[in-house]
């Protein structure tokens, strides 16, 4: 939803969830791999992590969050002999968005502003993009490959489309450039605000 009319209760949720359940995790585990000079912790961001879409703030923040901790962890643990990759999966066929809808993460006020963007956010991302997820089955075959590996990548990104495109775009396209595409893609504009400002 918009940021501007999102509930925060949810955002707390997802940032419980994501940000100090990532951060649980490392604080109870990571000593363990210390005293035994060895390991890989693998902490699974996503694709919009790496790259902020609209409506989608409060996700892509928490799994910022989780890169930002992850690139960190890495240096604080530098020759200690545990490894640390931050995983940023594509689109996986999993019931996230109908979890999301059905809980309310998804929708637009249908009185405010962004109300006309509903069905662009639909075609564009639930439509148009999960046409391209991998399996379930595809994901956990290729992360296993990569966390039984002897020298894990400091990234993993499993998707040339969504992870690679995403990882490489928040390098090296303008954001300005980035915005404008974002914003014709999902109708966000001036037009949204005639009938406000009228008021």
């Amino acid at each position: 939803g918009a940021l501007a009319e999102y509930d925060i209760e949810e955002a707390k949720r997802q940032f419980n969830t994501n940000v100090f359940g990532t951060m649980a995790m490392v604080q109870a585990v990571v000593p363990i791999m210390i005293a035994q000079r060895s390991g890989t912790f693998i902490n699974v961001g996503s694709a919009p992590g790496l790259l902020t879409f609209p409506f989608a703030s409060v996700y892509c923040a928490s799994k910022k969050a989780v890169q930002s901790m992850t690139d960190s962890l890495r240096m604080e643990l530098a020759g200690s002999g545990v490894k640390v990759v931050y995983c940023a999966p594509g689109w996986i066929r999993t019931n996230i968005i109908d979890t999301m809808n059905a809980s309310g993460a998804n929708c637009l006020n249908t009185k405010g502003p962004w109300s006309p963007c509903a069905p662009y956010i639909t075609g564009n991302l639930y439509q148009v993009e999960a046409k391209h997820a991998w399996t379930a089955e595809q994901f956990a075959e290729n992360f296993c490959t990569m966390a039984l590996s002897s020298n894990p990548p400091r990234v993993h990104l499993n998707s040339f489309r969504d992870g690679w495109l995403a990882y490489l775009g928040s390098f090296l396209v303008p954001s300005f450039i980035m915005d404008r595409y974002l914003q014709l893609k999902y109708n966000l504009g001036p037009h949204l605000f005639s009938s406000v400002a009228a008021h």
